[in-house]
């Protein structure tokens, strides 16, 4: 893969975007058919242009590509009405449709599970790659990791938050940037579906639960990760949650038992805790379960992002006036030393160091 397009413009190609820089290939377009049709993508997301724009012509958007990525499996999670309003099942078919009929490589990052869809897929020959291992590949690397001993030191960095879609991802791409910017080796294990294609390690929950259908496995699995990062000379290991790391509804007791009991696998020498602007409650909540489950720790510091999800493709921007006055807020209530923006983790590398 030199060249990859994208589809759609949504949270996985902004993250893919914004750390292109970590990437092994080249973004050469953005393909959606719903917000910012024309726009620079690096201006949406950065603020600053990068010479690559969304795209609803789906032949231009592919012109130079040897790959496409798409980050929709075809039906609705979420975004149910903006689904049916834009059409989005018949234009995910084009895209793919015309990818397919250009020789173009296929990569989905989510399992095509839709019957209609695979069906489609199958009387058109179109094959398309994902990332998903089976059952026994999963085990296997279980039970390699075993035969693996290990004497470097290695610091594992953990990184968790509030709420879903507050910036825990973000930080950790940041962070590892900066490690390996300081000539450090530095891995990620990466819980968005993402991993392979920053040559990262995978351990997406959802995925991983869906192959394994066993936490204790999952914890298993992220234990052999973490041995195969410390057996390639890794200096940093870092791991951020999927989800919040505390939630108080007990519809989520599973999600909660799996967040921990991961957690206190990994087992992390430093902690990072990414809070909102009205979350001190679940703040409270976190500190709780961090010094509960972490023998006693407490995250080195807060960090705050500076936009905040409150729909699909649509943000609240967050002023600097604004994370300064909730920063101080955090210092005074919950005496810690150091808040910072989620673009400044970079300033605490020495800090972590």
């Amino acid at each position: 893969m030199n060249n990859a397009a994208l589809y759609p413009f949504n949270k996985i190609s902004h993250g893919l975007i914004r750390f292109r820089g970590l990437l092994d290939y080249h973004i050469t377009a953005v393909i959606d058919f719903t917000f910012n049709i024309g726009e620079d993508v690096g201006k949406v997301i950065e603020g600053n242009a990068i010479g690559v724009t969304v795209e609803d012509n789906i032949d231009h958007a592919l012109e130079k590509a040897d790959t496409l990525i798409i980050s929709d499996a075809g039906e609705p999670y979420h975004n149910t009405d903006i689904y049916i309003q834009y059409n989005l099942q018949e234009r995910w078919k084009e895209v793919i449709k015309k990818a397919n009929d250009f020789g173009i490589r296929i990569i989905s990052i989510h399992e095509i599970k839709n019957p209609s869809l695979l069906a489609w897929m199958k009387d058109n020959h179109i094959q398309i790659q994902t990332f998903y291992k089976t059952n026994q590949q999963v085990l296997k690397i279980i039970d390699s990791a075993k035969r693996i001993t290990t004497t470097k030191q290695v610091k594992k960095i953990g990184i968790y938050g509030t709420r879903p879609c507050i910036g825990k991802f973000t930080t950790q791409m940041y962070l590892l940037k900066a490690l390996k910017e300081q000539g450090l080796k530095a891995s990620a294990l990466i819980t968005e579906p993402t991993a392979e294609l920053f040559n990262q390690y995978d351990v997406d929950p959802l995925r991983c639960l869906d192959i394994l259908g066993d936490p204790i496995k999952y914890n298993d699995y992220i234990k052999a990760i973490v041995t195969n990062c410390i057996s390639d000379e890794n200096d940093y290991i870092l791991m951020a949650s999927q989800g919040a790391l505390a939630y108080s509804v007990k519809d989520y007791i599973y999600a909660n038992l799996v967040k921990i009991s991961s957690m206190v696998e990994f087992n992390p020498d430093a902690i990072l805790l990414v809070v909102g602007f009205d979350d001190d409650d679940a703040i409270k909540d976190c500190l709780d379960t961090i010094r509960i489950y972490c023998n006693g720790k407490k995250p080195i510091a807060f960090l705050l992002p500076d936009k905040v999800e409150v729909g699909y493709c649509k943000y609240e921007v967050k002023t600097m006036e604004d994370i300064q006055l909730r920063a101080e807020h955090l210092r005074k209530k919950f005496d810690i030393d150091r808040v910072e923006s989620i673009h400044c983790v970079t300033n605490m590398v020495d800090l972590i160091k």
